[in-house]
């Protein structure tokens, strides 16, 4: 299938070419089409970062979420409800409208498997739901890469959600509803990106 429309989000899917002649036809192998945002991750390393409901796993931080080093992941046993990360980018007011999970270095049933990410321009006293659906990361897992491997798309497991955002936020909280294994008590993945464009719409006064 050939066309010269534009290629959508909705045309992302695993494809096969297939090949017809007098002879008969053959089916080549399957190609995945991915699309990604053009966005840039609003977040970055040192930016402010706590987890909720969650105890983190010795190795696993929830600075290593934003870290841009795909050798450290985020990892935690959820206690005492739903567990989420808190994020204030050094940015300043951003508007998100698509976030990244890039996949953890073993168990599949850690990944989450639904996120809500909400949105707060006053330090999380109040947030406002921003988008909220189920995410179904890879089963490939991102492992032994070495330290400073910064995160790629192109060539690591991710899974990316988008979504219709105009708004600016200085806060997110991002939530973890359920994971790939019903019931599970604990969180895992490699990197996380929200991506955007800073807010300029209105005048922006950080509090030193």
């Amino acid at each position: 299938l050939f066309r010269s429309s534009p290629i959508g989000s909705a045309d992302q899917a695993d494809y096969q070419l297939v090949a017809t002649d007098l002879a008969g036809s053959a089916n080549s192998g399957t190609a995945t089409l991915g699309l990604f945002s053009s966005e840039t991750d609003v977040t970055q390393p040192g930016d402010s970062i706590t987890v909720l409901n969650a105890s983190p796993f010795g190795d696993g931080p929830p600075s290593n979420a934003i870290d841009n080093d795909m050798s450290k992941k985020f990892g935690a046993n959820i206690s005492g409800g739903v567990a989420a990360l808190v994020i204030s980018p050094a940015a300043g007011r951003t508007v998100v409208s698509a976030l990244r999970i890039y996949t953890g270095n073993d168990s599949t049933g850690r990944d989450p498997a639904s996120y809500m990410l909400e949105g707060s321009m006053d330090g999380g006293s109040h947030y406002t739901l921003i988008a909220s659906n189920s995410i179904t990361l890879s089963d490939g897992r991102n492992s032994g890469l070495a330290g400073g491997t910064l995160p790629d798309p192109l060539t690591q497991f991710v899974t990316e959600a988008r979504f219709i955002n105009t708004n600016g936020y200085t806060t997110y909280k991002l939530s973890f509803p359920t994971y790939k294994q019903a019931g599970g008590t604990q969180v895992q993945f490699e990197e996380l990106e929200l991506l955007g464009v800073v807010d300029t719409s209105k005048p922006f006064f950080s509090t030193q």
